[in-house]
């Protein structure tokens, strides 16, 4: 007689790039670096799996599919593609992850614009899925802002943070979106 196997479901913690090879000739080469650096150290030193959720392009944004190409290779991540022209609710993707045995614990920001779509700007940014209580983390050293006004790299993301908190406290998610600088901030509790 066979047995009836449930599939089990798994907390892991979901790293949401939003489009994050962005527009480097628009940003400083020391932002840039800190952002890849910090992404490579995530999903290259072994700290936990993750599940990685992307909006690249898969024809024209050839350091992200080289990384992705790297992540399969080595097997310890999952990197999941979802497309941004069909606009994937929240909802279609928990789905999506449950049925790869995967339960949201964390979702962890990183990318560009800051203020714009890692924010609120597309139906995945850091906000609904705060709306949708999900304790959402900002990893600020890869988020980066180009559109902002500012002289240089620094006050334009300095611009982005602060409107970043503005918009989270008028959409009443403050409590679910915590900004870190630094990984051992998102040490289990």
């Amino acid at each position: 007689m066979a047995k009836n196997k449930k599939k089990q479901a798994h907390l892991r913690d979901v790293i949401v790039l939003i489009h994050f090879e962005g527009h480097p000739l628009s940003t400083d080469e020391a932002s840039e670096e800190l952002r890849w650096s910090t992404l490579r150290g995530l999903l290259f030193g072994r700290h936990k799996k993750f599940i990685i959720l992307s909006d690249h392009k898969r024809e024209s944004e050839f350091k992200m599919n080289e990384l992705r190409k790297q992540v399969e290779a080595d097997d310890f991540h999952r990197w999941v593609q979802i497309d941004p022209v069909r606009y994937p609710t929240i909802h279609s993707i928990e789905t999506m992850l449950f049925d790869k045995g995967v339960i949201p614990r964390r979702v962890i920001f990183g990318g560009t614009n800051t203020k714009g779509c890692v924010l609120d700007q597309t139906p995945y940014s850091a906000i609904p899925w705060a709306k949708e209580g999900h304790d959402v983390k900002v990893y600020l050293p890869m988020c980066i802002e180009y559109q902002a006004a500012g002289r240089d790299q620094k006050e334009r993301n300095i611009v982005a943070f602060a409107d970043f908190w503005r918009k989270s406290k008028e959409a009443g998610v403050v409590q679910s979106i915590d900004f870190i600088a630094e990984l051992e901030r998102m040490k289990d509790s």
